[in-house]
């Protein structure tokens, strides 16, 4: 069972792309759609809820409980003729069905609110950690692949597999409902709980694909902190 609740009913959303950061490894999708979502002042407007989440209720630093849950957050780009979809949340599903179900669901609200493109972050687990880290690319169309790999830090995946909604959500979209879509996997640790400096190169190649001018002090401050 998949539920999605209307948090607040929006009209005339411009074109807009989907940025897509489940957890995963070292979080570093959701950390930088985090970071993103804070940085814009984005609102939400959609709460999705799961049963196929893990069955745990969270406790905040008050005692209040939370039901583990995915929201959609609209931030209007008004200086661009695009606005911006952003989809994190607190657990991807726990069983294959349950991803792809979620990602069905996920998919099929894009293509209601007319995203054009999606793009999904993650992390890419190299033999050694880099001195200086790279984003590998996987798309649904060479067109879109190629918008990226313009940057020389950009490298297309050329093998492998990508797990989880991250990066099954791009490929859904295309093979459903006609959306291209995008996977950006920054290198990191597996070790580390969280990888600032590979969530900053995520937003870093957001900002600078699609303009989107994002504040990364936030991520500098814990990198310093990690040093």
């Amino acid at each position: 069972m998949i539920e999605i609740i209307w948090l607040k009913k929006v009209t005339d959303i411009k074109d807009p792309i989907a940025l897509v950061g489940m957890p995963g490894i070292a979080s570093v999708g959701k950390l930088a759609i985090e970071v993103l979502i804070r940085s814009l002042n984005a609102e939400p407007i959609l709460q999705v809820l799961s049963d196929d989440f893990p069955p745990h209720v969270m406790i905040d630093e008050k005692g209040m409980m939370k039901i583990p849950e995915c929201q959609i957050y609209l931030h209007r780009n008004s200086d661009l003729k695009q606005d911006i979809l952003l989809v994190s949340g607190d657990f991807q599903p726990s069983t294959s069905q349950g991803i792809y179900e979620f990602s069905d669901r996920i998919a099929e609200t894009f293509k209601k609110l007319n995203v054009s493109k999606v793009v999904a972050t993650g992390a890419y687990v190299p033999g050694e950690y880099p001195e200086t880290p790279k984003v590998f690319v996987s798309s649904t169309g060479s067109k879109f692949q190629e918008f990226f790999t313009e940057l020389d830090y950009i490298v297309p995946m050329s093998d492998g597999v990508i797990n989880g909604a991250n990066g099954v959500i791009p490929a859904w979209a295309k093979l459903k409902y006609g959306i291209e879509g995008v996977c950006l996997l920054a290198e990191t640790v597996p070790l580390l709980r969280l990888d600032p400096r590979a969530s900053k190169l995520i937003i870093e190649v957001l900002n600078d694909r699609f303009d989107i001018k994002a504040d990364v002090s936030e991520l500098e401050q814990k990198i310093e902190e990690m040093k």
